[in-house]
């Protein structure tokens, strides 16, 4: 248990090592380094000069359960691990903070992180918005480097700035429906990529949704459909916006889909073409006996003629 006081000068290293639990309930002056790599949890806050630094080691796990600022000072903040907001409301971080692999940024659902503007302006590791109402605040700008994700259900915000997703963005999740919303300007680059999951008809897919922006899209879009068979001609909402236009094209892979987008410019769409070829009753293949009078020496198929539109 920290219950609060001043930690050291700035010689030496606290370390909390793999397997032991620690508790900040109260404010600490940190003027070295502390080190998790086991599991910390944070109700309290860390003050920091500049000698203070925290790194959340790549076995440790940081849980912020606090509310207001639990992270603040000259220092700053380095997760190769885990660090999740977990409970209270709002938890705020005001130090320089990276999120290298293979770290997870996770926020839970009902529950917000805010960076102050310009202390968090890449990932490079994985950033989690677990439910619906998990909000991921970065106050401005940010990249999502080619080893980033940006997955889940939640809202990340960013006052504004503008989202370049040169790794992937999740929707959903692994294996989960959902719809991730960006508050800012979208540009999806050439190494960009959406990795999305259809499971049945009607909204039962995942979607991107920028909420009063542009999206400017390229790369790909990688769709997995799993054991659902969509039927010819229906048309998924992939990527939407309010307020702004979408614009661009990615290389749509994963099925028989083709781009279409809708007329207000307001949406990237995608139409799956056919079913798979040899399901369809329209290329079934009809064999009959070779008569005497026949020459050939071969069992004739006739193939039936495949309609304009499969």
């Amino acid at each position: 248990l920290w219950a609060g006081g001043t930690l050291g000068t700035s010689a030496g290293t606290l370390s909390l090592q793999f397997g032991a639990t620690g508790t900040v309930n109260n404010t600490v002056q940190l003027n070295r380094t502390f080190s998790n790599t086991g599991t910390t949890s944070v109700s309290g806050a860390f003050n920091t000069s500049s000698t203070g630094i925290i790194n959340n080691g790549t076995t440790g796990t940081m849980n912020l359960t606090g509310t207001g600022t639990q992270a603040s000072g000259l220092g700053a903040f380095n997760n190769l691990g885990t660090l999740k907001k977990t409970a209270g409301p709002v938890s705020i971080i005001d130090l320089p903070y990276t999120n290298q692999g293979p770290s997870t940024l996770q926020i839970d659902d009902n529950r917000s992180l805010q960076f102050v503007a310009t202390r968090f302006t890449q990932n490079s590791g994985v950033i989690n918005l677990v439910g619906t109402n998990s909000l991921l605040d970065v106050g401005g700008s940010f990249t999502n480097n080619a080893s980033g994700s940006i997955r889940g259900k939640g809202t990340f915000q960013m006052s504004g700035g503008t989202l370049t997703n040169n790794g992937n963005l999740v929707p959903g999740g692994a294996a989960s429906i959902g719809q991730l919303t960006i508050g800012g300007v979208l540009n999806q680059s050439a190494t960009g990529k959406m990795t999305m999951e259809i499971n049945g008809a009607g909204s039962t897919h995942d979607s991107v949704y920028v909420s009063g922006y542009n999206a400017t899209l390229a790369g790909a879009m990688d769709i997995d459909t799993g054991t659902y068979q969509p039927t010819s001609g229906v048309t998924y909402g992939m990527v939407s916006s309010s307020g702004g236009s979408v614009s661009g094209a990615m290389t749509v892979s994963g099925g028989a889909f083709t781009y279409t987008s809708a007329p207000a410019g307001s949406q990237y769409d995608v139409k799956w073409l056919m079913r798979t070829i040899l399901a369809t009753d329209a290329y079934a293949r009809q064999s009959r006996t070779r008569s005497a009078l026949e020459q050939s020496p071969f069992v004739a198929n006739c193939p039936q003629r495949l309609r304009a539109d499969q």
